[in-house]
């Protein structure tokens, strides 16, 4: 991708093995890594509050 981009995950993810994001940072010039602790799959469902907070922090600038 050629441009920034946010990579947000929860840690207790079931689904994605976090082992498989280096293949991803070899391919993304600019990305901002954003885990969610306590939250799985759906971050944005278990913890909107944190969610929204990563996602205005990403897009002012601000890396958290």
């Amino acid at each position: 991708l050629p441009t920034r981009s946010l990579y947000l995950w929860g840690e207790d993810d079931p689904l994605l093995n976090m082992s498989l994001i280096q293949p991803l940072l070899k391919d993304v010039v600019d990305i901002v890594l954003s885990p969610i602790a306590g939250v799985g799959h759906r971050p944005h469902l278990e913890a909107p509050e944190a969610t929204n907070r990563a996602i205005i922090n990403f897009l002012l600038g601000i890396d958290s």
